[in-house]
């Protein structure tokens, strides 16, 4: 079994990766990119100057083809912060990306201001279609229409501190966008059934037993049961992945995105293994159609911190340090000298990691960071069975979906649900909104502890995502056995697309 997944990741990896070529490609653009924008910052007037900081997979080192590029909007001294301070910041901020929106629509490119995401985001496409070009000049003529009282009328701070590391598609509530930009309809709440047009391998792992919280089974009723789709068809203002050039999310004061960059960045210097295995986990998610917030299930930062749980709790032993926490700074051997670090506060989040990259790349060099030899196929296996199974042969017993909280301090691998009081779906009001957090997947953000990563997973997308780990793990058994019937990284597209959901989440 670890054979064949190392053959396969040789495979997937290479073709997945980001290459060198397109990664100082999307470099130097971001160069341009920020000289444009403050050239028409500028030429407006009355803005301060900015800078454009990359942040997310292109900075960790986990980017894959095609990755868009992540970008924090700085004010490039402090005067600039005063002047916002001054002139009303969440407006002034706006008032930026709007003028920013207007110059790149004059220039050509792609441009779009997403309001309802859970920080505003400037959403860039280098060469647009000619339709969509059209779409967003008539999106941005509307706004142009309003009064200016209508124009900022539903202007709001957004959660101070709060990284955009996962979607941006998504509303304040967690519920994801209709491709029309409007709250997606809820999922219907009928039992579950696997596709009429599913695989064998597909009807296997869909057609497990159905229990709503509580253990109380519920008649079926076909006749309510509706079709889910786990890639929606892109509406006329949004981009699409391939065609319009290099893509862009710009993004207003992101220091903790940009910290959290560094510190994936940081644990992908620890070990060559830990790379290849976080390209082959998103490459999977991606192919199977289950990494998009947008449609209900998970962004690819959680299948990050899923296989960095994994690597730094899981395994044995661990193949990485928790980065996080103090870590024994020498080995029976060597000495090693005590390694510089993070340490700030960002409007309440302390942020506290070890980040001496020369000490960690040294460190490295001399196998001082893991006595773990296995292959990526072989911590792949485990990985896939951690998260398919419970068990006593299990990795760490396996993860048990509605218990388990995947976190990175602490003295247990994972943490109770209840511990954070995460066992049901609630809503808080903030800033006069209603607020919807689901805790179906419960992933603690590494900084700020209170927020759950996977908090966009509806219903739907935590049946598939689960479903989806056993059917790799049904996989590598037959593989195992000398069966090979299935193909791992096989298109979703290619097994039948639909697929009937709904409450029950059995052994969730």
């Amino acid at each position: 079994m670890a054979k064949y997944l190392d053959s396969v990741a040789a495979v997937e990896v290479a073709k997945a990766a980001m290459h060198i070529e397109e990664l100082k490609q999307k470099e130097e653009f971001t160069i341009y990119l920020e000289k444009f924008c403050q050239s028409a910052l500028a030429e407006v007037g009355g803005f301060p100057r900015i800078e454009l900081k990359c942040f997310g997979s292109i900075v960790s080192g986990f980017a894959t083809t095609g990755s868009d590029i992540d970008l924090a909007v700085l004010f490039a001294d402090n005067k600039g912060q005063h002047i916002a301070s001054e002139a009303g910041e969440v407006k002034f901020k706006f008032e930026i990306f709007r003028a920013l929106e207007k110059a790149l629509l004059d220039k050509g490119h792609g441009a779009r201001l997403l309001t309802k995401t859970r920080v505003p985001i400037l959403k860039f496409c280098e060469s647009p279609t000619e339709e969509l070009f059209a779409n967003l000049l008539a999106e941005r003529q509307k706004w142009e229409d309003l009064s200016s009282d209508e124009k900022y009328a539903n202007v709001e701070e957004a959660q101070d501190g709060e990284p955009v590391l996962e979607t941006l598609a998504t509303t304040e509530d967690g519920d994801s966008l209709a491709p029309n930009g409007q709250p997606a309809k809820k999922p219907s709440l009928t039992p579950s059934a696997p596709s009429p047009t599913a695989s064998p391998l597909e009807q296997k792992t869909n057609a497990k037993p159905n229990e709503p919280a509580g253990g109380l089974r519920r008649p079926r009723d076909h006749r309510s049961e509706k079709v889910w789709i786990r890639e929606r068809p892109k509406g006329p203002l949004d981009f699409p992945k391939n065609g319009v050039g290099i893509q862009c999310d710009l993004n207003f004061d992101n220091p903790l995105g940009i910290y959290n960059s560094k510190l994936l960045h940081l644990y992908s210097l620890c070990d060559p293994r830990v790379r290849d295995m976080v390209i082959f986990v998103k490459a999977w998610a991606k192919r199977r159609k289950i990494n998009s917030a947008y449609n209900g299930t998970l962004c690819s930062y959680g299948y990050v911190l899923m296989v960095l749980h994994y690597l730094i709790n899981v395994a044995r032993p661990p193949v990485l340090p928790d980065l996080l926490r103090n870590f024994d700074n020498s080995t029976p051997q060597k000495a090693w000298p005590t390694p510089k670090g993070v340490k700030v506060t960002w409007k309440g989040t302390e942020v506290n990691f070890w980040a001496d990259e020369e000490f960690i790349i040294q460190r490295a060099r001399e196998n001082g960071w893991t006595q773990n030899r296995e292959t990526v196929g072989a911590l792949l296996r485990g990985f896939f069975q951690y998260y398919a199974h419970q068990g006593y042969n299990v990795p760490n017993g396996g993860f048990v979906w509605k218990q388990d909280a995947i976190c990175f301090t602490g003295p247990y691998p994972t943490l109770p649900k209840s511990a954070k009081g995460w066992t049901a779906a609630k809503t808080e009001t903030r800033q006069n909104k209603q607020v919807r957090l689901r805790y179906l997947l419960a992933i603690v953000d590494p900084f700020e502890q209170d927020h759950n990563v996977a908090r966009t997973v509806t219903h739907h997308g935590i049946v598939a995502i689960r479903d989806e780990f056993r059917r790799a793990w049904d996989i590598l058994n037959m593989v195992a056995g000398g069966n090979m019937h299935g193909d791992l990284f096989a298109g979703r597209d290619e097994e039948g697309e639909g697929e009937s959901v709904g409450v029950g989440a059995g052994g969730l």
